[in-house]
């Protein structure tokens, strides 16, 4: 499992527990520290301090107070700090690998979650192979971005898609089959006008997960 935008492990200590081998990366050196404490003795584990993008490099790293909204997405920054009120406290060089490299130095993952603060258009753009399952975070202010992100699926193979939302109040994927990229997005934009205007909560579930199924 590539674990892309590792955070502090969760999804990794997840992963580890069904027995699974994890790649986990992570470009923000505190992160990436704590990563190495909780999981660097563990054999089933590689840690790797850098953000997965299109190219082998370096970059800027804006990181936010808050813990986990690190970002190297001018775009997503602008948006945390106007919807979410996450403050941005300062910058750090990171490096970049590719889902590519990874890949060549790992092997394929059955499944690569990515969470990257909206830079997820540039790790799809770093991969030119299959990956069985991939799930990426979507925001509902940047949907174009996310449609993106599945289009760029389609290219790699015979995509399909599902979506899941944080709210508690749902647990599991929201459609009852796999769609196509235009099917996947009229739902989400459906649900969330739906749910907005019987709440009267413009803000309802900002943030989901969509699921990618490429054979």
């Amino acid at each position: 499992m590539f674990d892309i935008g590792a955070h502090w492990g969760c999804y990794t200590e997840a992963f580890l527990a069904l027995g699974a081998r994890v790649v986990a990366v992570e470009p923000d050196p505190s992160a990436a520290s704590k990563l190495r404490m909780r999981f660097g003795s563990n054999p089933n584990v590689a840690v790797v301090e850098a953000g997965a993008g299109s190219k082998i490099g370096e970059m800027d790293l804006y990181v936010g107070e808050m813990s986990g909204i690190a970002t190297f997405s001018d775009d997503f920054r602008d948006m945390t700090e106007k919807h979410y009120k996450g403050n941005y406290v300062y910058k750090t060089r990171a490096k970049l690998t590719t889902l590519d490299l990874l890949i060549k130095e790992h092997g394929t993952p059955k499944y690569c979650k990515v969470d990257v603060e909206g830079f997820e258009e540039q790790v799809f753009a770093g991969l030119t192979g299959k990956i069985a399952f991939i799930s990426f975070e979507f925001h509902r202010e940047r949907l174009d971005a996310a449609k993106a992100c599945a289009g760029r699926l389609s290219e790699l193979g015979d995509a399909t898609f599902n979506y899941t939302h944080f709210d508690p109040a749902h647990l599991g994927f929201c459609l009852g089959e796999w769609v196509d990229v235009d099917k996947l997005f009229k739902a989400i934009k459906e649900e969330s006008s739906d749910i907005a205007k019987e709440s009267g909560d413009v803000n309802f579930w900002r943030v989901g997960d969509i699921f990618a199924r490429i054979e």
